[in-house]
């Protein structure tokens, strides 16, 4: 009687322990996101799944797919899951590690039609084989919204004329890029809503001028208008349009402009709800030039502008009337020294709109305390000394955000 008990509980064990894996596979292969490609190997960083690069094969429902470091060795069998991956809708390709130009363009043939964001480095790829693969794969990217490109040196004037018409969002913004005639065909982008740039030449830049007016949809813009005189900063602000959200500015430059920055901040566009600028000079004058940019801004970093005690005391007195809004501070790499870094954290700690502040990347003598009270900031950005009870009240703010963006989730509603 005893053994047969024994029998019956194997058995219910043994059943239950392939249904279990079962369940398992069934689970993995229904995975949607992986966000981790590595040297041949898988890793799905929101679960403890691990596998081979050739384990993709099955998992016909993945949507989204991130890759970093993929070797050469790894390309072929990449590829040949690549084109069978007929859900795929948004991929990331990091570095390619010894791939060589056929490989690339192999790889980008194998991308499947139903892509809606791309991030795609052929930098490594002659300009002549990146610019005839992109004229041959792109349009058959009918549903492509997004694109992140890295090339070095296509400077063919018919190039933008490759990108699907579908596009919203393009991301040419790497030092490798020298598009000097991309931007002469940007009406042809009629959905264009954010556009990131690299370094443009002059050549480029008069072009720019001329066609970014073209571009009614357009609500971020990307700038990095390094060796460009102020005025002529200005001249490319002046075409942006009225209803821009996003702004980012940035003079990665060793000599830094000084003059003309005040009437450069009076003509940003009035609807402003983002606004970055760094490695500019922002003096007394240009800090309360800020008072003219729109009363909506949630994001406002001001990273490496040269900014003093005087100037940060400047900003200081526009909150909060200024900055009603405001849901992210970024200060980093100025020249306004701890102590007044200190009252600033200590007038907004009480701040209720505030999720992110950052104000020093690292110092052992700050010392914050955010009051439990504080129902919303979420992040200190940089290395600083937090009491118990501080460190406490920000996770609790990021899990009480998480769970309010749960509930206003339709999928939250649908699944209850």
């Amino acid at each position: 009687m005893m053994k047969k008990v024994v029998q019956t509980l194997c058995t219910l064990l043994l059943s239950t322990t392939i249904a279990c894996a079962s369940d398992q596979q069934d689970e993995n292969h229904n995975l949607t996101h992986l966000k981790a490609i590595s040297n041949g190997t898988l890793h799905d960083k929101s679960s403890s799944w691990q596998g081979k690069l050739e384990d993709l094969a099955p998992y016909k429902n993945l949507q989204n797919l991130s890759v970093e470091n993929l070797d050469k060795s790894h390309m072929n069998t990449f590829n040949q899951i690549l084109s069978n991956l007929s859900s795929l809708q948004e991929l990331e390709l990091g570095e390619l590690t010894n791939a060589t130009d056929n490989d690339t363009v192999s790889l980008v043939r194998a991308l499947p039609n139903t892509l809606q964001k791309l991030s795609l480095n052929m930098s490594h790829v002659s300009p002549l084989r990146a610019k005839e693969t992109l004229a041959k794969s792109f349009r058959r990217f009918s549903q492509l919204k997004s694109l992140k490109l890295q090339t070095s040196g296509i400077t063919d004037n018919n190039l933008i004329n490759v990108f699907p018409t579908s596009l919203t969002k393009l991301d040419v913004d790497n030092g490798d890029m020298h598009f000097h005639y991309i931007f002469k065909e940007l009406s042809t982008l009629s959905e264009l809503q954010v556009l990131k740039l690299g370094h443009v030449g002059h050549v480029g830049g008069n072009f720019l001028l001329e066609n970014l007016s073209s571009l009614p949809t357009l609500k971020e813009f990307h700038w990095n208008c390094s060796r460009w005189v102020i005025q002529n900063i200005l001249e490319v602000i002046h075409t942006l349009p009225h209803t821009l959200q996003v702004l980012k500015l940035e003079y990665s430059y060793r000599t830094k402009p000084q003059e003309g920055i005040v009437d450069l901040i009076k003509w940003f566009p009035p609807h402003l709800q983002g606004l970055h600028l760094s490695h500019f000079v922002l003096n007394d004058n240009a800090m309360q030039a800020l008072m003219a940019v729109s009363t909506n801004l949630t994001i406002l970093s001001l990273r490496n502008n040269n900014i003093h005690n005087d100037g940060l005391q400047v900003l200081m007195s526009m909150f909060p009337k200024k900055f009603l809004n405001l849901q992210k501070l970024d200060l980093y790499e100025n020249l306004f020294d701890e102590e007044i870094a200190q009252h600033l954290f200590t007038m907004l700690s009480s701040n209720t709109t505030l999720q992110d502040i950052s104000l020093f990347e690292d110092t052992r003598n700050l010392k914050f305390e955010v009051p439990q009270e504080n129902y919303t900031l979420q992040k200190l950005g940089g290395n600083y000394q937090l009491t118990k009870t501080t460190r406490q009240t920000l996770n609790n703010n990021v899990k009480r955000a998480v769970t309010l963006e749960d509930l206003a989730s339709p999928k939250f509603f649908l699944a209850s």
